[in-house]
Parts: C-alpha cells; structure tokens; sequence
C-alpha cells in the first residue's frame, strides 16, 4: 500500500493529488490560453465534426469545454488503468516508463486518430483506443 510522507496510509486520490500536482496549474488564474475569439479544436478531439467555437458566445464556449474535458478524461483514465494494470513506473518525461524507457500514452475515440506530437525521434508511444483497437510504436 502507498503512503503519505509522515506513514499514513494513502487513498487513491491522495496518491493521484500527489502525481499530477507538478503538471497543474494552482489557480485557474494559471491556465493560458485563448479568452475571446473562436478556437479550432482538432478533429481527433472535436470527432463529431464541429471543431470550430465561439469564445464569446457562452453556449458555444461551454461546448468546447465539455469536448476538451471529456476527451482529456478518457485519455488520462486510459494511462491511469494502464499504468495501474500493468505496474509501470511513473515516466521522466512522459505518462510512464516500461522497463526504464520513457512512452508516451495516447487515446482516442476514432481507430487511427491519435494525436502523435513531434517529441523526440525514437521516442515510444502507446497509442489505445475502445474496445480491441490498439496500436503500439516506436516513433520515427
């Protein structure tokens, strides 16, 4: 069982609050981004079509941010479950570590969406999505 720093034993949250507490920002005061104008999701986000919103209209506003949220949940609980079935180490630089190398955890709804950033050439990705779809790669 984990612990917290003075012994006591921690619960699942603690130990979440614990891991992604260097990658968040502390106040909403923190996060950067657009405030006005229209922001264009990409389509392995945005899968169901409509990419572009409209900062200052509230209800397109709310709408971008239900998509990013929902996406961003599945993404993090795929490399959570991922991580907690398999026992990967948390990752130096990516989501986690298979045997010391560093790999990158991607989701999407869509087979064959996935958004692979340009990092570093010969870095590893896990790419997964529902039910049997499933890709893993060595990026180029």
């Amino acid at each position: 069982m984990d612990t917290l720093p003075l012994g006591l034993p921690a619960s699942p949250a603690d130990i979440l609050r614990a891991r992604y507490e260097g990658r968040l920002p502390r106040t909403l005061d923190d996060l950067i981004g657009p405030r006005y104008g229209t922001v264009r999701l990409p389509l392995h986000v945005a899968w169901s079509g409509q990419t572009a919103f409209n900062l200052d209209q509230p209800k397109p506003c709310m709408h971008m941010y239900r998509i990013v949220l929902a996406e961003g949940h599945f993404g993090t609980l795929a490399e959570i479950n991922l991580q907690r079935a398999f026992g990967f180490a948390d990752g130096t630089t990516m989501d986690f570590a298979i045997r010391g190398v560093d790999v990158d955890c991607k989701f999407s709804q869509n087979p064959g969406d996935w958004m692979i950033p340009r990092r570093r050439p010969g870095s590893w990705c896990s790419a997964c999505g529902p039910a049997t779809t499933r890709a893993n790669g060595r990026l180029a």
